[in-house]
């Protein structure tokens, strides 16, 4: 006789789970394992695979064969059965996330007594100090009042400021408590969302077959482009094309232009008709300003100022790309120019705008927030969750990860003396590519190490690339092609094109990775291809 270890009653199908060693029922292991893709006791992630059929004995299975053939409604009872295995399910995660609420609300309450028995010691000292100065003024003399009166001052100053800092540590902000948790309320979507994304794509990207008839033919698996273009894109006036930014989908993507134009297109079409067209005024940050936020194109623009404008009144324009619509709105930090970058958050209107040496935060238009940095910002890129910001420095050899929701570092990844170029999150969630001089890496954040290194060209390096399958990475002329699980590398070496590969797209329907490459020369064109 079996016990399930969710539902606690007697099985007649049951299941050894290898990640936990502990029985279930199948079916309510399986219904559990598709709605969360974890173990139930230790939460490690699992499939259908990790888990391993026991066989009941002969006496046992007739025995359980004659009650079922005893009972006289044998279908209404397997009908309970699902409800209840269902509602077992449910119970069994309800209590799970009871238990972690109760512990986090355990350790708030920690350090909220912590906090009050600081401020009260606080307090206390400093009352004991002042009371100690007056004692010292009356055998002192009426001489000493004035030197007195300025040391009680200071001392009450010293420690309102300790008092502060405890409240800094512990980064209590009313206005940012709403936005906290909605970041945390999208998170729970969008892992959601990426897990069933992964699940679904994983194996199937077209860069498997075309290596695997590479092998068959026994020729190189070094890749090339197409030179029968899918469709090519007059530049014209608008300048030379400088950077694409892609949505997270991965199916539109802005094309930005060094005269500040910018044209938004479609990567499931076979072609490069832009769907819409802006040029700004903001001279030499094109490149720093234009950014996706929930799943829509933005620029940020710096119309002219007034001479005689308030201090208070508009600094900075966020413009549709999609519509064209323009609304002003205030940046809080003084030298617009020192802006590095901008990145937006992909399910809420939450972006963030990095100057040289801070972060400003922007919810619904209004500036919520400063976080000062140490060093000057290199890059910064958000993470598929919407949760986790990693930010690089100009003159460091590491990369931290910021926690969007608690304002707090959660972790320093560093790699010794090697010189960082930039870094990039995997799709899936999983993965970090980074790419330091001669040389790309491939980081799991769940264990927190490199697992993968590959040689590459960095001399012309314009960004880093992965497509939505995760399979294939490009950095400036080299390419990876991971395996599906991304635990190995399949195949790396040099792309066979003069052309600059700007941006990567698979098209999963028509089993097809496309890339948008800016062509060498004079008319300096825009082109899309195919991988071969």
């Amino acid at each position: 006789m079996y016990i399930c270890s969710i539902t606690n009653t007697v099985t007649d199908t049951p299941v050894l789970s290898l990640k936990s060693n502990r029985i279930f029922d199948k079916s309510t292991l399986t219904n559990y394992i598709d709605k969360f893709g974890k173990d139930p006791i230790n939460n490690e992630l699992m499939n259908i695979d990790d888990i391993i059929e026991i066989s009941i004995p002969e006496i046992n299975q007739n025995n359980q064969n004659e009650i079922t053939n005893v009972s006289s409604v044998p279908s209404l009872l397997k009908s309970f059965q699902s409800i209840w295995d269902n509602l077992s399910i449910e119970l069994f995660q309800l209590r799970k996330e009871l238990d972690i609420t109760k512990k986090e609300l355990s350790l708030s309450l920690y350090r909220q007594d912590a906090a009050v028995n600081v401020a009260v010691n606080a307090c206390k000292e400093r009352d004991d100090a002042i009371h100690a100065l007056e004692q010292f003024m009356k055998d002192s003399g009426n001489s000493q009042n004035d030197v007195v009166n300025n040391a009680v001052k200071e001392t009450e100053k010293e420690t309102e400021i300790e008092i502060d800092n405890d409240n800094e540590v512990d980064n209590v902000d009313e206005d940012w408590l709403p936005i906290s948790e909605k970041l945390n309320e999208e998170q729970i979507k969008l892992v959601e969302e990426h897990k069933t994304t992964n699940k679904s794509l994983r194996g199937k990207s077209p860069i498997y077959s075309l290596v695997q008839e590479n092998e068959n033919n026994d020729e190189s698996h070094n890749l090339s482009t197409s030179t029968d273009f899918i469709g090519t894109l007059k530049v014209g006036e608008k300048g030379l094309l400088t950077t694409i930014k892609q949505n997270q989908k991965g199916d539109s993507a802005v094309l930005v232009y060094s005269e500040n134009y910018f044209q938004l297109i479609s990567l499931s079409n076979t072609s490069l008709e832009p769907l819409s067209e802006i040029h700004t005024s903001a001279k030499g940050k094109s490149k720093k300003t234009v950014f996706w936020m929930n799943e829509t194109p933005y620029v940020l623009n710096f119309p002219a100022q007034r001479k005689n404008a308030k201090a208070d009144s508009n600094n900075v324009q966020l413009i549709n790309i999609q519509s064209k619509e323009k609304t002003g709105f205030r940046l809080n930090s003084e030298n617009l120019k020192d802006i590095t970058s901008v990145i937006g958050h992909p399910s809420i209107n939450l972006f963030i705008v990095a100057f040289k040496d801070h972060l400003e935060f922007v919810y619904d238009l209004k500036s919520v927030f400063i976080q000062q940095l140490s060093s000057n910002i290199n890059s910064i890129h958000l993470h598929p969750d919407g949760m986790l910001l990693g930010i690089s420095y100009i003159d460091g050899k590491e990369i931290d990860i910021y926690d969007l929701s608690e304002r707090q570092f959660k972790l320093k990844i560093d790699w010794g003396v090697e010189n960082l170029i930039d870094f990039e999150f995997a799709i899936n969630g999983y993965l970090m590519i980074i790419v330091v001089e001669g040389k790309a890496m491939v980081f799991d954040l769940r264990k927190n190490t490199v697992t993968l290194e590959s040689n590459v060209d960095t001399s012309r390096f314009n960004g880093i690339f992965i497509d939505e399958g995760v399979s294939l990475i490009v950095c400036s002329s080299h390419y990876v092609i991971l395996d599906p699980k991304g635990k190995s590398i399949v195949s790396s070496g040099a792309i066979n094109t003069s052309s600059q590969v700007l941006s990567l797209h698979t098209d999963f329907e028509n089993g097809k990775i496309q890339t948008i490459m800016a062509t060498d020369g004079d008319s300096g064109d825009v082109v899309l291809t195919n991988f071969i």
